[in-house]
């Protein structure tokens, strides 16, 4: 895989802090998320005589509860519970409409 091309579906995680009602995280917290690409694609069905779709998406499949403990102003401290992800995978999905020639004309004026 090159370096630029997107990754299969997986967890990722991020280091942030936790903030509830005004308290906040003593230390940054590993936040996992679900993150990457799912087979979507649209192709010519000689079957159905018409473009056949599959969406795809990339979503939890598995969660945990995390506790972490929360500094507040007035120097008490609170257990606040997180959900974390744990497992992840390409879930079906409707597929939207087809774009119009105007919504892509539209969005190639400001991607650009």
């Amino acid at each position: 895989m090159s370096a630029g091309a997107p990754r299969t579906c997986g967890v990722s995680e991020i280091s942030t802090y936790i903030h509830h009602k005004q308290c906040q995280s003593e230390k940054q917290v590993s936040m996992k998320y679900c993150g990457g690409r799912c087979m979507t694609y649209s192709m010519y069905s000689a079957e159905a005589n018409a473009v056949s779709h599959n969406c795809s998406c990339c979503q939890e499949l598995a969660t945990s509860k995390q506790v972490v403990t929360l500094l507040c102003p007035d120097d008490t401290t609170m257990e606040f519970t997180y959900i974390s992800v744990t497992e992840c995978g390409c879930i079906a999905t409707p597929c939207g409409e087809p774009m119009t020639t105007e919504a892509k004309k539209l969005l190639s004026q400001t991607s650009g």
